[in-house]
């Protein structure tokens, strides 16, 4: 669970500029996002995402993997429940988002505390696969069609009825290193069913809808807002950049080691 740099005894390093991966989790009952940024494939940052405000607070780096199926954000978007891996090791913990400093671990007996406080009495102590399950409520917007196309799962617009986004599985397109966003993506579209127009978005790490009724689409290392009318979507402006960002080691801030 380090917090430092030396992938280059893995044979990490390299001249060549990584690509950057992203992806989103959102809270259950506030407008707080959790942003996973990838890239080298051993290097992960976590970011805190108020789509209020558009305010993105860069975290700390974890020189490691993260699987985000394996990862929850907390309803309040407080904590992060998550699986990191390192030179073949494998643990879970719960933190502070954004930080990776974990508050507990998951051990033999149950979590066990990171700090000199106790674990808090509202941590499940079963072993349960996310700490916040979100029971019959989806991981995010979207649903399945009924539609036997291509494009099998929607989320609808809160606003502008017929408004769909839709989604389809990407065809991984391999580059040698097995990148991140080429085993992660999606295919993207804006659909009226009312005048049965199509818009294409193209391929994307992520999208869903803005709490401002944009569409929110994360791909090539940046986070964009692309409006969203009956005439269809806008141009795409972009709210986040995190292409050229670079490993660095931050100690976690004294909240960040508290429950």
């Amino acid at each position: 669970m380090a917090n430092e740099d030396d992938d280059d005894e893995e044979g990490e390093r390299s001249d060549t500029p990584a690509s950057v991966g992203l992806s989103v989790i959102r809270a259950r009952d506030v407008p707080i996002s959790l942003v996973f940024r990838r890239g080298p494939t051993k290097q992960v940052r976590m970011v805190r995402w108020d789509m209020r405000t558009d305010e993105f607070q860069r975290g700390q780096w974890l020189a490691g993997r993260v699987y985000p199926y394996a990862c929850e954000l907390s309803p309040d978007g407080t904590y992060v429940d998550y699986q990191g891996t390192r030179r073949g090791n494998t643990w879970r913990a719960i933190t502070r988002l954004p930080y990776f400093t974990p508050l507990a671990v998951w051990g033999a007996t149950g979590w066990e505390s990171s700090t000199d406080q106790p674990v808090p009495a509202w941590v499940p102590r079963e072993p349960v696969h996310l700490m916040w399950p979100r029971g019959q409520v989806a991981r995010d917007g979207f649903e399945p069609t009924e539609d036997a196309a291509p494009y099998r799962q929607r989320s609808q617009h809160r606003t502008l009825a017929g408004i769909e986004l839709q989604r389809r599985d990407a065809t991984p397109v391999m580059d040698g290193y097995a990148s991140w966003t080429d085993r992660h993506s999606f295919v993207y579209r804006v659909v009226d069913r009312g005048s049965e127009a199509e818009y294409e978005l193209d391929t994307a790490d992520w999208a869903e809808w803005h709490p401002s009724g944009d569409v929110a689409i994360a791909r090539d290392g940046m986070i964009s807002r692309i409006p969203i009318t009956r005439r269809g979507p806008g141009t795409p402006r972009v709210i986040a950049d995190f292409t050229d960002e670079t490993f660095e080691k931050l100690p976690p801030p004294f909240d960040a080691t508290r429950w």
